[in-house]
């Protein structure tokens, strides 16, 4: 089995999780020794370009505190204790095919534009989490199955990055994709089956491999998931359950095929943290340097997004005006400088 991927590793993790001066810091580093340097740098980096716009980071940062208090509500704990509604009267039986459906339907019903759902495997599963209360703790103990969705963001404001506005659409549809999560484990909790929501910063799965297995989507050059339709415009949420569910058809989406063709990606990422198309060749995955490309958040005091911007695949063309559409050396510099 391939070694498992520790949440504690993740870039989010130590800059958001590990406080200097406290144990989990001196433990971290302790371990680590070779990133106390390069992170420390990351940490106490200056505000960056876009850190003045008031309204826009007021929103962000009030979306994040919404989504910390939808976490603690995620329904993470049940997975552990193993408690479901105890229900006073037994609900009319479901075939698998019909309760498949239903979460199917309901996740579009709040906004989903694509579903699936697959077995759930340890090798998408974190080996240890590194976000908030189940910091440090090992996820040996997960559901059988895993329904995981997507949530289209807008072309317009992926289109601006990596001014703010790309940003504020992030957590928008975070906090939808969280939305949609505890609507399914509720339900399915209310039916008397065991199921856990998995959003942004409380999660035990690594979403862009469950959803790559279920075939919502497959990872591009970028690391990220690209879908057929949207491309990378999408915000990912899934929920794992013990309720009989049917799954979906092997996945023979491979985007890194288009992906070596393009490089666009690679070619515009304004801190080089895209291994480009040259150097690996032969890769079976792409390179992503989480240091180069953290760097470049902190410059610019938000999200960047321009590989999402750059991605041509799945772009409707006829909805996006030429000029909108990164491809000459100046485009990071007009936004940088244009859209403050």
């Amino acid at each position: 089995m391939k070694k498992r991927v520790d949440e504690r590793n993740t870039m989010f993790s130590r800059m958001f999780e590990i406080v200097p001066g406290t144990e989990k810091y001196a433990g971290y580093y302790a371990e680590h020794p070779e990133l106390e340097k390069n992170d420390t740098v990351l940490r106490t980096h200056p505000e960056g370009v876009f850190s003045n716009r008031i309204l826009e980071n007021s929103l962000i940062n009030g979306a994040f505190g919404l989504l910390h208090d939808l976490r603690i509500y995620s329904g993470a704990e049940s997975v552990v204790q193993g408690k479901s509604q105890e229900k006073s009267r037994p609900l009319p039986p479901l075939t698998s095919q019909e309760l498949t459906q239903f979460l199917h339907d309901t996740a579009a019903s709040y906004g989903a534009v694509l579903s699936g759902s697959v077995p759930t495997d340890l090798q998408f599963v974190y080996e240890h989490r590194g976000r908030g209360r189940h910091y440090g703790k090992p996820t040996d103990i997960v559901l059988p199955n895993t329904f995981v969705y997507a949530v289209e963001m807008d072309t317009a404001a992926v289109n601006k990055a990596p001014a703010i506005e790309e940003s504020v659409e992030v957590v928008r549809k975070y906090i939808q994709s969280a939305v949609i999560g505890l609507v399914l484990s509720y339900t399915l909790r209310e039916m008397g089956y065991n199921a856990v929501c998995h959003i942004d910063g409380e999660s035990q799965l690594i979403l862009p491999l469950a959803a790559d297995r279920a075939g919502v989507g497959s990872i591009g050059w970028m690391g990220i998931l690209l879908t057929k339709k949207y491309g990378p415009r999408v915000r990912l949420g899934a929920v794992t359950t013990d309720a009989p569910i049917e799954y979906s058809t092997i996945n023979d989406f491979n985007v890194l095929e288009f992906c070596k063709t393009c490089g666009k990606c690679s070619d515009l990422c304004p801190s080089a943290a895209i291994a480009p198309l040259t150097s690996a060749e032969n890769a079976e995955k792409p390179a992503i340097n989480p240091e180069k490309c953290y760097k470049t958040w902190k410059e610019l005091g938000t999200d960047c997004g321009v590989c999402l911007a750059a991605c041509p695949f799945g772009k409707n063309k006829q909805n996006i005006p030429e000029e909108s559409v990164p491809g000459d050396p100046d485009f990071l510099k007009q936004l940088l400088f244009s859209k403050k």
